[in-house]
């Protein structure tokens, strides 16, 4: 049977994680660090694309001189050094994503080596290694190719970042959700699924005006995820619900967390800009998910949001765990 705990709780430290990680630094500005992620990849195949070109100049007509482009090559004035930072972001990628960004960084630095070898060795010998120079631009059409890829990628990862709230929208549940299934299976440990409702949150809107409720909604956002942990994902479901998904929990963790969510919410009322205090409570449903054979994004959200009913049925500004049925 479901079971339900009541608003008033003991009050806890949210700097007490279950595995003592510390807590995120938020999604705040995730979209503008995805699109210098992607603007640092596009200025890569610019570097490549041009070096590829001077490179081919000077074999076909002596311009530049290849001691100049080698000198341009060593000074980075070319090829710059690597200065991608996968850190902003690494927390919202999955391990798949993650480990393509870094082989574009792999890539380019040895792209980068290959050409200063290659443009060394005229230089110091004056003869051109044709089947260097064909492993080269085999190197530079895959590099663009794969680039490309990478690219398309993670557009699709700015695409799903809600605008509002800078958190990963609906569209990036599914995907991040069968990849926390397959880690929950491997290692037999399951996540919590949460659903969290702003209670009440048509009557703020019609008391204090739409921007408000922006405002209001924007503040339950950072509040949560500044309180989760750096590899719990967090994603607006839509409307006034939020969508958490944290691994490697036990129940008693997921109890503990839910009610530190809610209490945190509930403490601290959310000032406007022309002084206002509006106090926000939120419902909360949960439940404990992922290591089943046969899960589905969909049966675990039906489970979770029967569970966030019951918290609203009970008087809101709750937390109710349910647990799946297959």
């Amino acid at each position: 049977m479901p079971s339900s705990m009541s608003a008033p709780g003991t009050p806890d430290d949210f700097t007490h994680r279950p595995d003592g990680a510390v807590p995120a630094d938020g999604v705040h500005g995730l979209k503008e660090r995805l699109e210098a992620t992607i603007q640092a990849l596009v200025e890569k195949d610019m570097e490549v694309i041009e070096a590829y070109t001077l490179l081919n100049l000077m074999l076909v007509g002596g311009r530049p001189r290849s001691q100049a482009l080698l000198g341009k090559l060593q000074s980075g004035e070319l090829i710059a050094p690597v200065d991608l930072d996968l850190e902003p972001i690494r927390d919202y990628l999955t391990d798949r994503q993650l480990r393509k960004l870094s082989r574009v960084l792999v890539r380019y630095r040895e792209l980068r080596e290959d050409f200063a070898s290659f443009v060394g060795k005229i230089v110091r010998t004056g003869k051109v290694a044709k089947g260097q120079h064909r492993r080269i631009s085999g190197e530079v059409m895959d590099f663009l190719e794969f680039t490309e890829e990478v690219k398309a990628e993670t557009w699709d990862l700015f695409a799903a970042t809600d605008t509002l709230t800078g958190l990963m929208n609906r569209s990036a549940q599914a995907r991040i959700f069968e990849e926390e299934c397959r880690k929950a299976r491997r290692r037999g440990n399951p996540f919590c699924l949460a659903l969290i409702d702003a209670d009440n949150f048509k009557a703020i809107n019609d008391n204090h005006g739409h921007d408000a409720g922006d405002m209001v909604l924007v503040a339950i956002a950072n509040r949560l995820d500044e309180s989760i942990r750096a590899f719990d994902h967090i994603f607006r479901h839509g409307g006034e619900e939020i969508l958490l998904l944290l691994p490697r929990v036990t129940r008693r963790d997921a109890d503990r967390m839910m009610e530190r969510l809610r209490k945190c919410i509930a403490d601290t009322p959310v000032r406007l800009p022309d002084g206002t205090e509006i106090t926000a409570t939120v419902s909360i449903g949960y439940s404990l998910l992922g290591d089943e054979p046969d899960i589905t994004i969909d049966t675990a959200l039906q489970t979770v949001d029967e569970a966030l009913y019951q918290s609203k049925e009970a008087g809101r500004n709750r937390c109710t765990f349910r647990r799946h049925r297959r």
